[in-house]
């Protein structure tokens, strides 16, 4: 199982738990999910630099490229998520060559029912942060 989300702005987002699609059935049993939200843009914090970008609506199942709009220092740790939801098979984020100017994304297909990988277009969200180290959070209680 994955998350999926859509329908992004200031105010929230929708999330979904999608299976693989042999048995992605339409419900899921309740999990607990971790997010993060953070502003689109470039910053520091404590010394670190990081940013946070969203992709226009051109990402398949092939590999494509995407440039930092400003080159990171020191090679980052990258949180990378599928932001859209245009095509309703199971889906996942695949990234490779991650540099301090760029990354490598992809969309990968569940193969679980049958074998055909083709994905329509979609959004990434994109964090990048300097260094290592690890993100910590707090939990949010909504009533």
């Amino acid at each position: 199982v994955g998350t999926r989300q859509m329908a992004t702005d200031e105010f929230g987002f929708s999330l979904a738990l999608q299976e693989e699609e042999q048995t992605n059935a339409g419900s899921h049993a309740s999990e607990t999910v971790g997010w993060f939200a953070i502003e689109q843009g470039i910053g520091r914090d404590d010394g670190v630099d990081f940013l946070a970008m969203s992709t226009d609506d051109s990402f398949t199942q092939n590999w494509s490229d995407i440039m930092f709009d400003d080159p990171l220092e020191d090679l980052p740790q990258l949180l990378a998520q599928i932001s859209s939801y245009d095509g309703p098979d199971s889906a996942f984020s695949r990234v490779k060559n991650l540099s301090e100017d760029g990354v490598t994304l992809s969309i990968q297909e569940d193969q679980s029912l049958d074998g055909e990988v083709g994905h329509t277009t979609e959004t990434f969200d994109v964090f990048a942060v300097e260094g290592s180290g690890q993100l910590t959070g707090s939990e949010l209680i909504i009533v």
